[in-house]
């Protein structure tokens, strides 16, 4: 599923051959298919990420905590070459060309070296030169060529609409080779052609927590949630870099948050009950948890906890 969050094509396909539930729904209600979606942008990517999931038999009608399904999301936030990928996958995939085709099926291979050969013999088999390019910045990147593959995205950048995905792209190739400023730098260019949206912004916070830079990445989570106060997966990560630094009483704000957006979810509690825990609020911890045993959907692992807490 964090794969699925963060368009980690390769793991998430080497997940679902090693068997993986691919429709496990985790804490938050999310299966690998709605995290694609939520937290994708239904570019070139997370399209191939929620191919694959589908054709390992992802439900698009699942539901969220929210009641709402991956169709519905990607209804809801104008993915509509993800609705027609869930909804007529077989056309659209008969409408790829034979070169697309054929190198969609090497990487599915994980055959970079045969994909790459593809590309370079049969340039003249893809009909939208922004596709061409997208797939040999990917084939390139997982080929560890990361120069060659930034100078391919950066082809697809000034012919694409979409500039936002290749800024993603970018900054992702230069953060596998460990060049973690300019991958920075290509996460706020991607931040500014598109500011209204949280998508290059949300995955510039994952980047910021995985560095340990927690402060910048509460600072990205508030501005975020002030763009959607209603996201409770939003709250969460923040509460979680909150408690890293040792802010505790501003970790239990942001979990708070969560809780009014998810009042029944048992995992909100918990996180705000360790935080009390850690501040040495004993019986504050054993009270959240008992108000979340009155209110929460699964209790089992709320009396678990209650009974460690109460043996302390």
């Amino acid at each position: 599923m964090p794969s699925s969050e963060k368009g980690f094509l390769r793991t998430v396909l080497v997940s679902l051959d090693a068997g993986i539930p691919v429709n496990h729904a985790n804490k938050l209600g999310w299966s690998a298919l709605l995290e694609a979606v939520i937290l994708g942008d239904g570019g070139y990517l997370y399209a191939d990420v929620i191919e694959g999931l589908l054709d390992a038999g992802a439900d698009i009608h699942l539901q969220d905590r929210d009641g709402l399904s991956a169709l519905d999301h990607a209804n809801a936030l104008g993915q509509q070459s993800i609705v027609a990928l869930m909804t007529q996958r077989e056309q659209v995939k008969q409408g790829y060309s034979a070169a697309l085709r054929l190198v969609k099926q090497h990487i599915r291979q994980f055959d970079y070296q045969a994909a790459l050969a593809v590309l370079t013999t049969n340039r003249d088999g893809f009909t939208n030169p922004v596709d061409y390019f997208y797939y040999c910045g990917y084939v390139l990147t997982e080929l560890a060529r990361f120069d060659e593959a930034i100078t391919a995205y950066r082809e697809g950048l000034a012919l694409s609409d979409n500039k936002a995905q290749f800024y993603l792209y970018i900054a992702n190739s230069y953060r596998l080779a460990k060049q973690t400023q300019q991958a920075l730098v290509e996460f706020d260019y991607g931040i500014a052609v598109q500011p209204e949206s949280p998508f290059v912004r949300y995955h510039k916070s994952n980047y910021l927590r995985e560095l340990g830079m927690h402060e910048d990445a509460v600072d990205a989570m508030t501005l975020l949630l002030a763009q959607q106060p209603h996201r409770y997966d939003y709250s969460f990560h923040q509460a979680n870099s909150l408690r890293s630094l040792g802010r505790h009483d501003e970790a239990i704000a942001a979990i708070e948050n969560a809780i009014k957006h998810d009042a029944r979810n048992g995992l909100y509690y918990q996180h705000k009950a360790k935080s009390l825990e850690i501040m040495g609020l004993l019986e504050q911890a054993i009270a959240v948890i008992n108000q979340a045993i009155e209110v929460c959907d699964d209790v089992d692992e709320l009396v678990d906890i209650k009974n460690t807490l109460s043996n302390k």
